[in-house]
């Protein structure tokens, strides 16, 4: 008995971590944490390490332990360059994987040095994490030029898989269902810090009126004059960190995360403090897929289906048209080979190789390419690039466009 129980635990447990989910979602989610990370690191911010009185400089005991010191202007320029080239190839998609696993303790190491000059501080750490779960998870499978481009050249060679390629993985959740835990914990015991240093009495409303008077914010001033307001949002914040573990079931997220963003918008109006670092985390979260999906049917482009005709035995269309279905989120388009006799396209006779044949017109070579960009959202940022003087001749010479 004791035996079953146990495997249905381990059924459970790995049903959890390892149903399959969406590769888009954490392939989105990965650009946008470079992007915050890239952000908060702007010009000049770790520079301030090297620069201050060596009186003030206390390192913490990651620094000990590796014994570094204070560093130079220089060593911190070329640790935040080396940081940031490789979170632009991770964004890229360009050994995304490698590059966050590799600046991970870069990362590290220059936050180590901000908090050895002051006041330490923890909103960073979520991020840090994030880092590290989506170095290890599958985040370099969609929305990545390596990935594409590797998907793109097996096409040349070996002729198209799939298409569009599978967009799910029994490895895509737990990346984004780690970090929520991590999230959670930090949530939760700021709330168990507070009831074990004051206890119940933390909600009494006294506690906030005195943190808003000190802050001396106009909004946070308002709002100290409501003691019965501040008690009741006191009880809120109260529930929202001791609750934020129940965000583990999938189902009830949504609703922790939606009362994470009132926590960080009302501390930021009321007391000017802004976690913005962590709540820029929960954007992670968000189900880039069906967003864009939902947009396509919006703008009425999910209800424009698109034949992309193309000849199977072109090596170049295989992989134009490998690298068409990887942006095709919305599946917006339907591929159709030439040499498949059981399609009749006699309207696309004017296409050689590749085209775009729908109810109005046919289109063919490049400005198939060029119309297809336009119909297929995640293609958008593309576009400028598309109508670049010069950019149809070097598709043909790079053998991408036809």
């Amino acid at each position: 008995m004791s035996g079953h129980a146990g495997r249905r635990i381990v059924t459970a447990w790995r049903r959890y971590w390892f149903t399959p989910a969406s590769l888009t979602d954490l392939g989105v989610s990965r650009i946008v944490l470079v992007a915050i990370i890239l952000y908060l690191n702007g010009p000049g911010r770790y520079v301030r390490v090297a620069v201050v009185d060596p009186a003030l400089w206390s390192p913490v005991p990651l620094l000990q332990v590796l014994g570094i010191g204070q560093p130079s202007v220089t060593a911190i320029q070329w640790m935040s360059l080396a940081s940031n080239m490789l979170l632009a190839c991770a964004a890229l998609g360009l050994l995304a994987r490698p590059a966050l696993l590799t600046a991970l303790p870069l990362l590290l190491v220059l936050e180590a040095m901000g908090n050895s000059v002051g006041k330490v501080t923890h909103a960073l750490i979520p991020l840090l994490y994030a880092v590290l779960f989506f170095g290890l998870g599958p985040s370099d499978r969609a929305f990545s030029l390596g990935a594409m481009w590797g998907r793109a050249r097996a096409a040349h060679r070996t002729g198209l898989g799939s298409l569009p390629p599978s967009r799910t993985s029994a490895m895509a959740g737990w990346p984004l269902d780690l970090l929520f835990v991590e999230l959670a914990a930090f949530y939760f015991f700021a709330g168990v810090s507070k009831l074990r240093d004051a206890g119940p009495a933390w909600m009494d409303g006294y506690t906030l009126q005195y943190h808003l008077l000190f802050k001396d914010a106009a909004a946070g001033a308002w709002l100290a004059g409501h003691l019965w307001l501040c008690a009741l949002l006191s009880v809120l914040v109260m529930a929202f960190e001791l609750g934020s573990p129940l965000g583990v079931v999938r189902r009830l997220r949504p609703l922790v995360l939606s009362g994470g963003v009132l926590f960080h918008l009302g501390t930021t109006r009321f007391m000017g403090i802004s976690f913005w670092p962590v709540a820029a985390l929960y954007a992670l979260f968000v189900p880039w897929g069906r967003l864009g999906c939902a947009l396509a049917r919006a703008t009425g482009l999910a209800h424009r289906r698109l034949d992309v005709v193309y000849d199977g035995g072109c090596a170049g269309c295989r992989r134009l048209v490998s690298l068409l279905g990887d942006l095709d989120v919305a599946r917006t388009a339907r591929f159709v080979d030439l040499a498949d006799g059981a399609h009749d396209h006699r309207r696309s006779t004017a296409c050689t190789s590749f085209g775009v044949v729908d109810a109005r017109r046919t289109t063919a070579g490049f400005d198939a390419f060029r119309r297809l960009a336009w119909v297929l959202p995640a293609a958008w940022p593309m576009l400028p690039l598309l109508y670049v003087p010069g950019v149809r001749r070097l598709g043909r010479v790079i053998r991408i466009l036809p």
